[in-house]
């Protein structure tokens, strides 16, 4: 007998069986890559609140310091004063173990989207950098700071458990206003996506996540929020 004959038998796939397999591969991927994505998105936005929560406790130890005033939004001339000693990123930074935005080593080597941070949301991509330097991706709420009230005294904001003091952004302004925020935790356009979430940390110390929406009344510029438990105004004078 031939000894072909004793060689073990081959199985080959069928066309109906490759198919099989392909089909499968492409329902377990369609289910899979939206649920790594959300989970990411989760994981970013959770990195997000710790960073906001991080800033809050440097917050309330710099109160008991400076006589229960805040620190200063830092904004000038469209950009970041670095020789504004009170300015939040200056102030602050020294209660959380982390350089001030404008001592040597971080002029040496900025803070930029895409590394591991307290400055940084990680949902801000990497391509939004620019060439803001400094980038900031939180920002103090512009109204709690003014020329001729640079450092407001907490005792004076009338609802610090409804007011701002922090919100998500990502451009080279230490400041926010509603029109400003930036959502990134969404499927549309994080600078006007009005389902888009952001983050915010108010005066009282706690964090919310809350669609952009609740601030963007397009006859106010957001300062007359569609719910009232939120605000950036810290009294009523300051409206303008």
């Amino acid at each position: 007998m031939p000894p072909s004959l004793f060689l073990p038998r081959r199985h080959a796939f069928t066309l109906i069986e490759l198919l099989t397999v392909i089909t499968i591969i492409a329902i377990l991927t369609a289910i899979l890559v939206p649920v790594a994505g959300n989970m990411r998105n989760r994981a970013n936005q959770t990195t997000s609140i710790n960073n906001l929560k991080q800033w809050a406790s440097a917050l309330g130890a710099s109160l008991s310091d400076f006589d229960n005033s805040l620190p200063s939004d830092g904004g000038s001339g469209g950009g970041a004063n670095l020789g504004d000693p009170d300015a939040w990123f200056i102030r602050l930074p020294r209660y959380l173990g982390i350089p001030a935005l404008n001592s040597p080593e971080v002029q040496a080597n900025p803070v930029r989207p895409g590394q591991k941070s307290l400055w940084i949301n990680p949902a801000v991509p990497t391509s939004e950098g620019g060439s803001a330097t400094p980038f900031f991706c939180y920002g103090m709420n512009d109204f709690l700071s003014s020329a001729t009230d640079p450092t407001l005294k907490m005792t004076r904001v009338e609802r610090s458990a409804a007011t701002v003091f922090m919100s998500e952004k990502g451009d080279g302004l230490p400041t926010v206003t509603p029109q400003f925020v930036r959502a990134y935790f969404g499927g549309g356009d994080p600078g006007r996506d009005l389902d888009n979430e952001a983050n915010f940390l108010f005066c009282d110390g706690h964090v919310v996540t809350m669609k952009r929406r609740i601030f963007q009344n397009p006859l106010a510029l957001g300062l007359n929020p569609i719910d009232p438990n939120y605000t950036f105004i810290p009294f009523p004078e300051a409206t303008p």
